[in-house]
Parts: C-alpha cells; sequence; structure tokens
C-alpha cells in the first residue's frame, strides 16, 4: 500500500480510464505554456489539485470552487473572472440529478448547469470535467470540449489533466450509454470515446 511501483501502477491504470466524451472545437489537446487559467466548479480538493497540475505545465491559476450548488453570486462571480481568462476549466459532480417526485433537475444540478452555460456564454474556451457522473453531458449538451473522469482521486485528476496536454491519449469509453437531455434516445452510446 503506498508502494511507489503500485502507485505508479495505479496512475498508469487510471490514465486508460479518463474518457474524452466531446472535443468539437478542436480544442484539446493543449499545448504546454504560459496561460491564464480559471478552475471553477464543484470540489475544494478537486480545483486545488488541477489548478496545481496545470500551475506545472505553465499555467497561472485562478480557483473559484462553488460546491454542488453554487449560488448565483458565484456563477457571477465566476463569469467576471473568465472574462480575464485565457482558459476555463469547470468541474462538475452529479449535474444530471432528476428529483424522483417531481422529475425535474435537483437544486444543485440546475445550478451546476446554469454555472456551465453561463461559463460557455462568455465565449472563453471552456473545458467541462464531469468528476462522477458521465451523465452530467446531458444536463449542457451544446458544451463543446467535454470529459469525464468517474472519481476525484489524485490519479484521475493527474490523469485528467494529462489527457487535456496531450500526455496520454484519452482512451476511456462511456460505460454506459447517455440519454437526450429529455431522458429519451441516446446522446452517446455505450462505448462512446474519443482520441487524439
Amino acid at each position: 500500500m503506498g508502494a511507489p511501483q503500485h502507485l505508479a501502477d495505479a496512475q498508469a491504470i487510471t490514465d486508460r480510464t479518463t474518457t474524452l466524451v466531446k472535443n468539437d472545437a478542436g480544442l484539446l489537446p493543449l499545448a504546454r505554456g504560459p496561460r491564464k487559467v480559471l478552475i471553477a466548479g464543484w470540489g475544494a480538493g478537486t480545483t486545488q489539485s488541477m489548478a496545481a497540475a496545470l500551475a506545472v505545465r505553465g499555467a497561472t491559476t485562478q480557483v473559484l470552487e462553488s460546491g454542488t450548488t453554487p449560488s448565483s453570486t458565484a456563477i457571477a462571480t465566476a463569469v467576471a473572472s473568465a472574462q480575464e481568462a485565457d482558459l476555463v476549466v469547470v468541474s462538475t459532480n452529479n449535474a444530471y440529478a432528476v428529483d424522483a417526485a417531481t422529475g425535474q433537475p435537483t437544486t444543485g444540478a440546475a445550478a451546476q448547469t446554469s454555472l456551465v452555460r453561463a461559463l460557455l456564454a462568455t465565449g472563453r474556451p471552456v473545458v467541462v470535467a464531469a468528476m462522477r457522473n458521465p451523465y452530467d453531458v446531458a444536463s449542457f449538451p451544446e458544451a463543446p470540449t467535454v470529459l469525464d473522469t468517474y472519481g476525484y482521486t489524485a490519479a484521475q485528476l493527474e490523469s485528467l489533466v494529462r489527457v487535456v496536454f496531450g500526455e496520454v491519449n484519452p482512451a476511456g469509453r462511456l460505460p454506459v450509454s447517455i440519454p437526450e437531455p429529455d431522458g429519451t434516445g441516446e446522446l452517446y452510446p455505450f462505448g462512446h470515446g474519443l482520441g487524439y
């Protein structure tokens, strides 16, 4: 447990799990080098870890963590900060959750979707990283760049950044099919995943 070779093996395995769901604008992979990056969205440790990994690759980072239910103030702050950024990375966690009683998105899912859409509306390049739930993309199908990590361990966050910079080819595939936003049809089939 914690042996260097075991950790290296775990990272190598994890490097093959990150799924590039969408790369419609051809934004990825990024080249290393100086750029201003806003890291917004869910996860205090998650956003800080992404910032540290991006900084190693030359980025100057700003972190605006907003939890699973970002407030309108947090969304407005993120939008204002995005105007000064060269790139925005926004993490989500269960942004495609539906209340069983009403059939409507939960408060947290709706708020995370509002954050993603507000950041997309800035016109800045945005990378959406779904940290847990591969279904998140159904909440914001218009996002041109989406990755799934299926978790937020240190190895998964490192793999995410390695994929973003093309240090590893994204090899992960969806373990489920993703429905259309209205819950019908299929947005992405089981086994979908892009590479470089």
